[in-house]
């Protein structure tokens, strides 16, 4: 199932839009882990080139924080049964328990970090929304991660388009761009598994 578009020839508006679309999406229950959110702005930030890096930080960030919004207020109103729907079940109840430790335990840092993990970005809103975590908190710390996490593959794009560009090769700048999301991804992966509680990890 191929979600991404070619953004290839499309206007800077339009390719905006859908950034900040399939990021809504990106960031929903179980949709989440079929759109490759990065890739997207990996992507949307080749295709524009660097001047139009900040908007596509933006447009991904909004996106998100829209997205991890309404994964809260979804949590918020089915009190946490969405865990045991068939969607829910579909994700791995190991999966709900190790982010339900980072949603109670951790700190505001961690809560943070939790956006660049897999699968596990898409489940903390609505187990913060579940466990009636303040609106006015969960909406500022869903700020500051939509923007963090937006403006760290935006910058990867970016970094990726210039050395496309120096190479004179835009398939060469997605290539190294995906390349730098792997990466980057089981390092971020990693370090949030080693800030889980030990009897959660060891369920992993």
């Amino acid at each position: 199932m191929n979600l991404m578009p070619d953004l290839a020839g499309l206007g800077p508006v339009t390719i905006l839009l859908i950034i900040t679309a399939l990021c809504v999406v990106e960031a929903t229950l179980l949709v989440g882990s079929l759109v490759p959110g990065e890739l997207v702005v990996i992507a949307g930030a080749v295709a524009l080139g660097p001047e139009y890096f900040p908007l596509v930080a933006i447009a991904a960030g909004l996106g998100s924080l829209i997205g991890q919004t309404g994964g809260y207020l979804l949590g918020r109103g089915t009190g946490g049964k969405i865990r045991y729907s068939w969607a829910g079940r579909k994700l791995g109840e190991h999966r709900w328990a190790r982010t339900e430790a980072l949603v109670r335990s951790a700190g505001p840092s961690m809560m943070v970090a939790v956006r660049f993990v897999a699968v596990g970005h898409t489940l903390a809103p609505i187990l913060a929304g579940a466990m009636k975590v303040p609106p006015r908190r969960f909406f500022f710390l869903g700020a500051v991660s939509s923007i963090g996490w937006s403006s760290v593959w935006a910058l990867l794009g970016l970094f990726a388009s210039s050395l496309g560009q120096a190479m004179d090769s835009q398939l060469m700048a997605l290539a190294l761009g995906v390349a730098g999301m792997v990466v980057a991804g089981i390092l971020l992966t990693r370090a949030a598994n080693r800030a889980l509680p030990v009897e959660v990890s060891a369920r992993s």
